[in-house]
């Protein structure tokens, strides 16, 4: 199952920059950098950094997780 939840994300955020939760709250996966423009390093890294067990715990601290700083991404409103 632990794959199959990492490629899930992998290919909705790649294909479409969308999961269906982000669907549903409107929101869509950008660069921060190039805004029109994700790559598919940026969410490969996106990805894999939701390994990190504490990456819940940096919204304590930022509005960005840790998976958003380390792939250079962001939420934005569509």
């Amino acid at each position: 199952m632990i794959p199959l939840y990492y490629a899930y994300y992998f290919v909705f955020e790649y294909t479409s920059g969308q999961t269906i939760g982000k669907m549903i709250t409107k929101t869509k996966v950008v660069n921060v950098n190039e805004p029109n423009r994700v790559g598919v390093l940026n969410i490969f890294w996106r990805t894999i950094s939701r390994l990190i067990p504490i990456d819940i715990l940096s919204y304590l601290f930022s509005n960005r997780g840790i998976h958003d700083i380390l792939s250079q991404t962001e939420l934005k409103k569509i």
